[in-house]
């Protein structure tokens, strides 16, 4: 019997999450209070269109992703947007103080602001974040 010398070494699998396990978090705009805020704030509001409840409103419109595979939420983005999809992201209802994607969870921001643009109007929108399932609080 020949004997081959193998050396020794280690074997280290990646996490990769998926679709499933990314999608922990979610956020539907507060449709009323994004369209009072825009209302109060900009005077094209009256011929421009308006959040809608069964358009931003709907948590499942938002997305999070990973975009580079490393297990960290890069962007969050609108699924059902026919303009830029790309949300900016806000810890103030003034829009001033940029979070990062990852620093998403319903006990750090409970509520987030975001904005999106179409045909160079912004449009300012607010939700609370949740948990997607209750029985996996922690999963991130």
């Amino acid at each position: 019997m020949k004997k081959k010398w193998v050396a020794p070494r280690v074997e280290v699998q990646k996490f990769e999450a998926n679709e499933y396990v990314a999608a922990c978090w979610a956020v539907g705009c507060d449709t009323g209070v994004a369209n009072q805020w825009e209302q109060d704030n900009h005077e094209w509001w009256q011929i421009k269109p308006y959040h809608d409840p069964n358009d931003c409103g709907v948590s499942s419109h938002q997305v999070l992703r990973d975009t580079n595979n490393d297990g960290i939420i890069d962007e969050m983005v609108e699924t059902k947007a026919f303009y830029d999809p790309t949300c900016s992201l806000y810890s103030d209802g003034n829009y001033t103080l940029p979070i990062l994607p990852s620093d998403i969870h319903p006990d750090k921001n409970p509520t987030i602001y975001w904005t999106t643009k179409y045909l160079g109007t912004t449009y300012h929108h607010q939700g609370k974040v949740f948990g997607t399932d209750p029985d996996h609080p922690n999963r991130s």
